[in-house]
């Protein structure tokens, strides 16, 4: 549908000029518009309740942005129409790593106000983690603290976003970043009464305006009044879809959003056992029914997630051989079991020139790497192949639930692609497959995902990379929530003697 421009009265979307008063009405926003004669829009990026959004191009500035039009036919709403550019002010003075920033404000011939915002090169976190994904509970608090950073700015500067859930956060993939979050639709939730006196019913047929049945807190489904505590709740329902893979009570639309008012808060442990203790507890006291059993504010809910990073990081510690071993040859297993929680692995680089680690299983156990291990486990042998990549030592260290073993080369060298094998064991000694993440921060701080890839051999794991700077590099490889540190001095060309 369109509007005219003059009358507001809404018309057919193919209307050229208006019954009423004969007013022209302009082209709708779309592909191929050019909005203020500087913002080029080329091609669509989404579309949901609320609007449209559009990359584009600013001219004057030579840079992309993305521009999110108010469809007309809620254009014509003079109520929604003020509030729209009332809350995009209040959003543009928020100025955060984690928020998505805003540009500009405007209004198009046809009526539709835009807001021009900073583009981000990236996906929404429901696509990047489909539905039935798990994450690690560390990787999963560290992007929830981003957001309730973000959160907490917004708070400060008395915006409650409202709509808080997996599709309003951007993962950005800017090489060299690590995990970078961006929250998009600041304020856009409070379009629709200030009082917050709209039903279950109203909610959940406005979507996006409104909220998101499925994230949304009990007051809020109720029509009462809100404050910031709501975005807590709906954080704590982000935090439980991200390790657990799906969002609680498995409902959606208006039975979800009764879900939230009923029924019990729900624990993740009761449906995924592995669940870290101090993940489900934040999830549970995020989602209590009551605002007051949340945390209080900003400040309290940042010491709370980091609490529970804190927790996480407590891991047993490995034992290092420091003598290089000969080469190794593999032989096939008998059978391969998985089911696994066992490890994550923090290597850390010291570098002169690049660094490399490589986790091999001798045919025949070398003595100084099972002497390592306590207790020894019989562990199955891996599956066949020969490595032949010189000499190394052997970082080997067990859990209560398996074990992992480490072989880093003694004399790697700088600039040359770089190889890194995990084996992973469960308790009683098969080879495992679980799901491994891995991270590298470079001597500036920087951080760069790194894939980790699952080879043909049952329970190993491959991660091909070339270093090129020169300094202190971290490699951190995570599974199941369990560090395993390691230094390595690797030499360049020009070190070695």
């Amino acid at each position: 549908m369109s509007s005219c421009p003059k009358c507001r009265r809404r018309l057919a979307s193919d209307a050229e000029y208006c019954p009423y008063d004969g007013t022209p009405v302009p082209r709708e926003v779309g592909v191929g518009s050019v909005l203020a004669e500087r913002y080029h829009i080329i091609g669509e990026l989404g579309r949901g309740g609320m609007g449209t959004v559009y990359r584009a191009w600013q001219s004057d500035l030579d840079r992309p942005v993305a521009i999110k039009v108010l469809h007309p036919h809620l254009a014509s709403e003079p109520e929604l129409r003020h509030r729209f550019r009332r809350e995009a002010r209040a959003v543009a003075m928020l100025s955060h790593a984690n928020v998505v920033s805003l540009y500009d404000v405007g209004e198009h011939d046809d009526g539709s106000p835009y807001l021009v915002m900073e583009y981000v090169s990236g996906v929404a976190l429901d696509e990047a983690f489909a539905e039935g994904t798990r994450l690690p509970g560390r990787r999963a608090l560290r992007l929830v603290r981003q957001v309730a950073s973000a959160l907490a700015a917004a708070h400060e500067a008395g915006i409650v976003h409202r709509d808080l859930k997996l599709a309003n956060l951007l993962l950005s993939i800017q090489t060299g970043e690590p995990d970078t979050i961006k929250v998009v639709d600041f304020g856009i939730a409070k379009l629709v009464g200030g009082s917050a006196s709209k039903s279950i019913m109203d909610l959940t047929r406005m979507g996006e305006v409104c909220g998101t049945p499925e994230y949304m807190a009990p007051e809020q489904a109720k029509g009462e009044p809100l404050d910031h505590r709501c975005d807590y709740y709906s954080l704590g329902v982000v935090l439980y879809r991200l390790v657990t893979g799906k969002t609680p009570y498995g409902r959606t639309g208006m039975a979800a959003a009764v879900a939230h008012v009923e029924e019990p808060v729900p624990d993740p442990r009761d449906t995924h056992p592995d669940t870290p203790r101090v993940v489900a507890e934040l999830i549970m006291r995020l989602m209590a029914k009551e605002p007051g059993e949340r945390p209080a504010d900003g400040a309290e809910l940042l010491a709370a997630i980091d609490w529970a990073l804190v927790q996480l990081d407590r891991r047993p510690s490995a034992t290092v051989i420091e003598e290089p071993l000969p080469r190794l040859e593999l032989s096939v297993p008998a059978d391969r079991r998985s089911g696994w929680g066992l490890v994550a692995l923090v290597l850390c680089l010291l570098i002169g020139g690049l660094g490399l680690f490589a986790a091999l299983v001798p045919s025949t156990p070398d003595p100084r790497v099972e002497r390592s291990m306590a207790p020894a486990r019989g562990l199955e042998p891996l599956p066949s192949g020969s490595v032949d990549e010189g000499p190394r030592r052997a970082v080997v260290t067990s859990t209560a639930t398996g074990t992992v073993r480490v072989l880093l080369p003694l004399e790697p060298e700088v600039d040359r692609p770089q190889v890194v094998l995990i084996d992973l064991w469960t308790d009683d000694g098969k080879p495992a497959a679980e799901p491994v993440s891995a991270t590298v921060i470079g001597p500036d701080g920087a951080h760069s995902p790194v894939q980790v890839v699952a080879t043909d051999m049952p329970g190993r794991y491959r991660i091909d990379r070339r270093f090129a700077d020169l300094g202190v590099h971290q490699v951190v490889v995570e599974v199941a929530d369990t560090e395993l540190a390691i230094s390595l001095e690797v030499v360049g060309d020009s070190g070695r003697s």
